[in-house]
């Protein structure tokens, strides 16, 4: 059993640390383009929160349920069996955490090549080096571990908020060192004038928004591991959406002000144009360093949590115990931990994953959907004890959180149908794997 370790500060840090990454520097863009009316723009980052808040509120009550290692296999396990718990373990085990690792990875190397003036051939060996060092860090001690993604959470989160205030602070002529030439509220003076936008607008501009909200939920993977985990889970995650919330959306707001919605829409780099406003051309390098700490933050804090999935498996039975094995002096699983980063390492270094990530969104959704409908079942068959109950208002909460998982899934498989079925496949054809290495034992719900 891995120690009771994480009190709330650093659960906090972890949920954060996963969430800003590379997404919220980037996909702003993508909003504005389905979105490009002010009112649109900013509401739908509003219901974004709201929706991540609907999913936190439903996974808060499975993890008081369950405060258990493995977070999501350990609800499809005691809900559904082993089998479906196995069959998305090993995807997430072998393709979704390394790959998302490795594409985290990859960004730190191009912004650290940036920083240090190298060309493009340096960053697939910089991501190389981003992901040794992640998996170096997460072999040490949990407290030590959890210490640097509170640090690094802390500082990255804090460089995100001070852009959006200074963002603000220049739209409302309060900025004094802004360079010569730029108004206050130029972006808001030049906004595109569009009369009505449709249900499939609003859609993939929510799917965009939600999509800088993943990883949230890493905490619940790592439940085991939370100090009086009824009390410090439930509070962890709401106060890591909020929080979030916060800066995403005051983040936001300096974007529409000071860039404007045409210009948000047509640049790559958002955030980068942000920084050049408020502190001239020389800023690139703060949002290079700003995406570097927050992009290897992000790949070490999934490090983390990944290969406590394989740790909720071995402990349910779905798999040999052999594979979550503890360190004696450390009590850090280092196989899981070491097997996730090699994986991880070699996706960085082939640079040919991104189809995988393809293939798997869709099942991903599809899952998530499963756990959450899980859940709502449990609650109405009175299987959840009134002091396991988090969700106000039920059960629309876990309505809404579904629908936004089913969303999801459904624009991964209309932009990219043929990966979508071909993912799901290759997860189904993952039971024959378990009859041969799986646990018997426990192919029940429990």
């Amino acid at each position: 059993m891995l120690p009771r370790s994480l009190g709330l500060g650093r659960s906090i840090a972890l949920s954060v640390g996963v969430v800003v990454g590379s997404g919220i520097f980037v996909l702003p863009a993508y909003v504005a383009t389905q979105l490009p009316t002010p009112a649109a723009f900013l509401s739908v980052w509003q219901l974004g929160a709201l929706l991540a808040l609907c999913s936190a509120l439903s996974y808060a009550e499975l993890a008081t349920l369950f405060p258990s290692t493995g977070g999501y296999v350990v609800y499809l396990r005691r809900i559904f069996g082993a089998r479906m718990a196995f069959v998305y373990g090993w995807a997430a085990l072998f393709v979704l955490y390394p790959s998302s690792i490795a594409g985290l990875a990859r960004v730190s190397g191009r912004s650290f090549a940036q920083l240090l003036g190298m060309g493009d051939g340096f960053v697939t060996p910089l991501a190389g080096v981003v992901v040794l060092s992640a998996t170096a860090i997460n072999l040490a001690r949990v407290v030590s571990s959890t210490r640097f993604t509170a640090v690094l959470s802390s500082v990255k989160l804090s460089s995100l908020f001070v852009l959006a205030i200074v963002g603000l602070l220049l739209a409302f002529g309060l900025w004094p060192w802004a360079p010569s030439g730029v108004p206050s509220g130029a972006g808001a003076l030049s906004e595109p004038s569009v009369s009505v936008l449709g249900a499939k607008a609003w859609f993939l501009g929510l799917v965009g928004v939600l999509w800088c909200y993943e990883g949230f939920l890493e905490i619940v993977v790592v439940a085991g591991e939370v100090r009086q985990p009824s009390r410090t889970l439930v509070r962890a995650l709401l106060a890591s959406v909020l929080l979030i919330a916060l800066v995403y959306g005051a983040y936001t707001l300096a974007l529409h002000l000071d860039l404007g919605l045409t210009r948000i829409a047509s640049s790559p780099t958002v955030a980068a144009d942000l920084a050049r406003v408020l502190f001239g051309e020389s800023a690139s390098w703060i949002m290079n360093a700003v995406v570097l700490l927050a992009t290897f933050s992000a790949a070490q804090a999934l490090l983390f949590s990944g290969p406590r999935l394989l740790v909720g498996l071995a402990e349910g039975g779905v798999v040999h115990p052999t594979l979550a094995r503890l360190s004696v002096k450390r009590r850090v699983p280092v196989l899981a931990v070491v097997g996730c980063g090699s994986v991880a390492l070699i996706y960085a270094l082939v640079g040919e994953f991104e189809e995988l990530v393809k293939y798997f969104a869709f099942a991903t959704g599809i899952f998530s959907s499963l756990i959450l409908f899980g859940g709502m079942w449990l609650r109405a068959r009175g299987r959840v004890p009134k002091e396991a109950r988090r969700i106000p208002i039920w059960p629309l909460p876990s309505i809404l959180a579904i629908v936004a998982a089913l969303g999801g899934s459904y624009w991964v498989l209309r932009d990219q149908p043929r990966s979508s079925l071909i993912g799901l496949a290759i997860m189904l054809c993952s039971l024959p794997l378990w009859r041969l290495i799986g646990s018997q034992s426990s192919s029940a719900p429990e």
